[in-house]
């Protein structure tokens, strides 16, 4: 039973390093998000999905498969 759990804790964690790299790409793709949001120039809404949604997967890749630091 506690192997499996450990193969399925292995395969979902990322290391600390791993985890500070999805972090500064969650706040990079959100503040661009948010600039083409209120500049609205000329093909914004392609752009703010595409960051959006590279913003929402590295959100969800933090907050539900990163390890924690003993």
């Amino acid at each position: 039973m506690f192997t499996d759990y450990n193969k399925f804790v292995e395969l979902f964690s990322y290391s600390p390093s791993n985890s500070l790299i999805l972090l500064i790409i969650f706040i990079v793709f959100g503040r661009l998000f948010i600039v083409n949001w209120k500049n609205k120039k000329e093909g914004w809404q392609t752009k703010a999905w595409i960051n959006g949604i590279i913003t929402l997967v590295s959100f969800l890749i933090l907050a539900f498969f990163t390890s924690q630091i003993n």
